[in-house]
Order: structure tokens, then C-alpha cells, then sequence
């Protein structure tokens, strides 16, 4: 199997995530699977840097160019899969690490909601994954068109709705079960610590210098979107996807509101 990927002109975190996830279980399969990268500098450079071929077979991406050591970066996290619950406190903090470069001294407030966050969202996929290939996560900062920074995750395992059902057979349909998950409080792990991160994490951001925060999450057949406002307005929408296998997740959080 050959993907051309040579017109590519932009990449963001998501992508590579669910790129890298595509390549690395086909090869798990003992698919032969090759990328051709992009033409554009730029975006070769960044795939590299994101680490996206790191660990897979030799030649399993065509073109990219060498680079050393992609970890060694402030402002991005290349592509990490964690597979123990151990590593995702680790994660964590690295993760809460690029929040700071947006902040000057106004980070208590909301410092241990947003480190619980990323540590409950990574914990997730982790726990619920059941996957060899683990949990994918990436994240990158900022600063144009507008500062902010992205933590992407996903994971190849069952998905949010077909997990929720498990424990509450009552939800009818994908969108009602995305919905139903990122109630405060409601989790399926049966754990009643489970189920507050990014809640907590998008109260707390109005009362710091981070003024929005926003949630975007693929999983089954449906999409989710919640966008907490400056005004401290949170607006979840629910739209019908193309079905993803396991759960793909985006959440972003800046100092100014995303346009």
C-alpha cells in the first residue's frame, strides 16, 4: 500500500496522530505500507520533527528529511504513545509545560485542574484503548494566527460510545453517548474520581489569563464540539461523522479567543 502524501501543503498534530496510528497498525498486521512525503519543505520538516516515523519500519515514510532529535523542542511534544498508566503522569506535566508559555504568573488558579485534565484524558485512552499500539498523543503551541496550544490524543480501541453502552445501556445513537460522557461526574470506569477533568479545567480557565478553552472530539459515528467562552458561555454541539475506529480528540486552550 502506497500513500501519496507529496501535495500535502499543512499538517496539524490530529492528523499526523491518525496518520501515524493508520501506518502503525497495518505494519502490526504485517501490511507493507509506505508514505510518500510532502514535497513542501516545510511540512516534511514538521512531519519530522512531530517524530511521526520514529520507531516504525525503515522506509515507511520516503522523503523526510534527518532530524536528530525531535524531541528537543519548546513548543511541541512529537508524537508519544503511552501504554502504561505510569508514563501518563509524565506526560502530563511536559504537556502542562507548553500551557505556561502563554501565562506570566497568573497559573495557579487553574495549574492542578489542568494537569488533571490532560492526566484523566490521556489516563482514558490508556485504560479503555485496548490496543497494542496504546495511546497517541501529541501537542504543539502557538502564537499565530492567535496564541494558543493543541493537545491531540486518540487511540485505536473501542471508542467513547460503544464503551458508555457498556455501562449505561440506556443511550440511543453516538451523538447521545459523546454527549452523555462529558457530563461532570459521569463516567463509565465505575471510579467516582473519573469524569471531572475538563470540566474543572474549563471553569477554572476563566479565571485566568487563559480566556477559552474548547474540546473536539471524533469517536463512532459522531462528532462533539464544547467551546467555553471568555463570558463562561459553554456551547456542546453534536453533528453525525464518518466512523472512526477508537477516539480521536483535540483540545485546545489560549489566552484569546480562537477566530
Amino acid at each position: 500500500m502506497i500513500l501519496d502524501a507529496q501535495a500535502l501543503r499543512f499538517a496539524v498534530p490530529t492528523f499526523l496522530l491518525r496518520l501515524r496510528a493508520f501506518v502503525e497498525w497495518h505494519q502490526n498486521r504485517g501490511h507493507s505500507v509506505q508514505v510518500l512525503a510532502p514535497t513542501n519543505a516545510a511540512v516534511a520538516t514538521y512531519m519530522a520533527r512531530m517524530g511521526i516515523a520514529n520507531g516504525l519500519s525503515k522506509g515507511s515514510f520516503v522523503g523526510l528529511p534527518d532530524i536528530s532529535n525531535p524531541g528537543d523542542s519548546d513548543v511541541l511534544i512529537p508524537i508519544t504513545q503511552l501504554r502504561e498508566f505510569q508514563e501518563v503522569d509524565e506526560l502530563g506535566e511536559r504537556v502542562f509545560q507548553l500551557f505556561l508559555g502563554h501565562c506570566d504568573n497568573d497559573v495557579s488558579v487553574f495549574a492542578s485542574a489542568m494537569h488533571m485534565a490532560v492526566s484523566e484524558l490521556c489516563a482514558n485512552s490508556v485504560e479503555h484503548g485496548t490496543n497494542p499500539c496504546g495511546c497517541y498523543v501529541a501537542a504543539q503551541r502557538y502564537e499565530r494566527p492567535h496564541r494558543r496550544t493543541v493537545l491531540s490524543l486518540g487511540d485505536l480501541g473501542v471508542g467513547i460510545p460503544a464503551h458508555m453502552r457498556k455501562q449505561f445501556d440506556h443511550l440511543k445513537g453516538d451523538r447521545t453517548a459523546l454527549r452523555e460522557a462529558l457530563k461532570e461526574g459521569v463516567t463509565a470506569t465505575g471510579k467516582d474520581e473519573r469524569g471531572i477533568g475538563f470540566t474543572s479545567v474549563a471553569e477554572e480557565a476563566m479565571n485566568s489569563q487563559m480566556r477559552y478553552a474548547t474540546l473536539d472530539i471524533h469517536s463512532g459515528k459522531a462528532q462533539l464540539k464544547q467551546i467555553v467562552a471568555p463570558e463562561g458561555i459553554s456551547a456542546v454541539t453534536t453533528s453525525d461523522a464518518p466512523n472512526k475506529f477508537g477516539t480521536w480528540l483535540t483540545f485546545e486552550i489560549g489566552p484569546s479567543p480562537s477566530v
